[in-house]
């Protein structure tokens, strides 16, 4: 049972942002979110770092590398050096065409921070077609979410000579009958994409980003819209800053929050999305038990569909007063290293296990709280083989609940998919924090990797710990519409790594494939293949079968003669 809400956001611009503790250097239009939800059917309390912190402590906050919904609204920029007034060499633009968007600057870059909107005809591309929230259980048809409205915001047009696409704000569902934590049955949808494009030439979109967020409308006066602008810094500087955040709230407008809850209990989300077919290579996830689909619709784009349960991710905060820095992570932690103390961010995806394991000697492994988000975003490609790194096409999915994750694509290492994660062995209430890893990949990648045939194919999932032991855990091994789903469910923690061996030939079993099997412990401490079989779909064959003067044919994948015939 999750007893906390929350959410930390770390706002990252193009400007030394200077809070009480420490001065944070930051990159341009990159934010940071932490979401917490709970699972009580009332009111959520909120959970956040401690107000009143000495500044004479020191310590580490872990944050999630999307986006926050409340600041990232639509943006376009222009980038050159010859922009001396301004700092990183960027200026904000309203359109495509208006300057200093109009192509003057002949070298100059566009790009493009695009929040998509709801498809609005049929032949719209870059849009969201559409968004569920049903229950895991459910038989019955999943109704689709109706759209409310677009929350205020700015608006990019769609420009054609560019192959810009029109982008809007946040966009507001809702799923009717699936009450969410504060008592309503509205979700926010914020699908994000990043682009460039030379001057003169077409944007080209790698980056992606998406999240599902179930909110309650609330009033205050402190809240205004989301919007960009420029201003001038001291020193007389042009900046770019995003207005209009909250730190409790999915979507801020003048006078109104959606004020984060948590998803229905046993919940599941599903959104589809019109997406160019330049999004290629590996996802990363914040999601349990995914289903993906990746449908073409045009000659550029893809309809991608994304179904899953939210994630129950345990929270990583540690304050402790400057006196009690160990010279382990004074040598190792890059904030205090470069003179900057204080209760500092690093990102999920990106800090440095050794780092978050010295910083964890202070909490007696224990989380500081837990929440739940639904979220996607691309990632880079894994390691050790070609047949992961195909541009092309979407490759896979991966997904933990862990505090930390290697964010990339796993790694093909001595014939195993490799995923290293780290995490505190127990929940805020002293109860063993259970992990969850998916790993969704194409059943032609897969068999890329290893030089199969399309014959059928099983795989063999194991968790190793740190000290090299092995764990038991529950694992899910399926494979649909050309998608392998191999996941590993119930392991512990501090730093295991996840092993997914593929292998085909003898040691496939007859048992249908959907199968969750507890991983076996051999006498030398190396996990026991689970030969569970992951068949293409199966061929059917007839043969012919005859009773005296009577013939019939029989046709299925494992033709029998009826009781009586005799096969001819």
């Amino acid at each position: 049972m999750i007893t906390n809400i929350g959410r930390y956001i770390s706002v990252m611009l193009a400007y030394q942002v200077k809070p009480k503790r420490s001065a944070i250097s930051l990159v341009i239009f990159s934010l940071s979110i932490f979401l917490m939800a709970s699972t009580s059917p009332a009111i959520a309390a909120q959970w956040m770092p401690p107000k009143n912190e000495s500044l004479d402590n020191a310590g580490l906050n872990i944050v999630e590398s999307f986006f926050n919904t409340g600041e990232s609204v639509s943006r376009l920029d222009v980038s050159d050096r010859s922009f001396t007034d301004a700092d990183n060499l960027v200026r904000l633009c309203k359109q495509m065409g208006e300057s200093p968007c109009d192509g003057t600057v002949k070298t100059a870059t566009y790009t493009a921070y695009e929040v998509l909107p709801p498809c609005s005809s049929e032949i719209q591309e870059w849009c969201i077609e559409g968004v569920s929230i049903y229950s895991a259980s459910s038989i019955s048809i999943i109704d689709q979410a109706k759209f409310i409205r677009n929350t205020n915001g700015p608006i990019i047009k769609k420009d054609s000579n560019s192959g810009l696409p029109q982008a809007g704000t946040i966009s507001l569902w809702n799923a009717e009958g699936q009450i969410n934590s504060g008592g309503a049955q509205t979700y926010a949808v914020y699908a994000y994409i990043i682009g460039n494009a030379p001057v003169g030439g077409k944007f080209t979109f790698k980056d992606f980003r998406a999240m599902v967020l179930p909110y309650s409308e609330k009033s205050g006066q402190s809240y205004s819209d989301g919007s960009v602008s420029e201003f001038k810094t001291a020193s007389g500087k042009t900046q770019i800053g995003i207005n209009g955040a909250s730190q409790e709230c999915a979507w801020t407008e003048k006078g109104k929050c959606g004020l984060m809850q948590d998803f229905p209990s046993g919940a599941r989300a599903k959104l589809s999305i019109r997406i160019g077919n330049s999004l290629s290579g590996w996802l990363m996830g914040r999601m349990t038990n995914p289903n993906l689909e990746v449908k073409p619709i045009s000659p550029s784009q893809n309809l991608l569909t994304v179904d899953s349960e939210p994630a129950e991710v345990p929270k990583f905060y540690v304050s402790i007063p400057n006196s009690k820095i160990t010279p382990e992570i004074a040598a190792i932690d890059p904030a205090l290293k470069d003179g900057r103390p204080g209760v500092h961010n690093q990102l999920a995806n990106g800090t440095q296990f050794e780092i978050a394991a010295a910083w964890a000697k202070f909490t007696d492994d224990k989380a500081a709280a837990l929440y739940t988000t639904w979220s996607i975003s691309t990632t880079t490609t894994g390691v050790g083989s070609n047949c992961l790194n195909d541009n092309s096409k979407l490759l896979g999915v991966v997904s933990t609940n862990s505090m930390l994750y290697e964010g990339k694509a796993p790694s093909f290492i001595d014939g195993s998919l490799n995923y290293k994660v780290f995490g505190m062995h127990y929940n805020p209430d002293g109860s063993i924090f259970k992990g969850k890893y998916d790993l969704l990949v194409r059943s032609e990648t897969a068999r890329c990797l290893y030089g199969f045939s399309d014959a059928p194919i099983s795989a063999s999932v194991s968790v190793t710990s740190s000290n090299g032991e092995i764990q038991a855990a529950t694992n899910v091994l399926t494979e649909k519409s050309g998608w392998l789903h191999l996941g590993a469910y119930g392991f512990t923690f501090s730093s295991p790594t996840i092993k997914v061996k593929l292998l085909q030939g003898s040691e496939i079993s007859d048992e249908p494939s959907n199968s969750n099997v507890p991983l076996a412990e051999t006498s030398n401490n190396e996990a026991a293949p689970i030969a569970v079989a992951i068949p293409k779909a199966a061929k059917k064959t007839t043969i012919t079968c005859v009773k005296g003067k009577v013939t019939k044919k029989v046709t299925a994948v494992m033709p029998k003669c009826p009781v009586g015939y005799k096969k001819k």
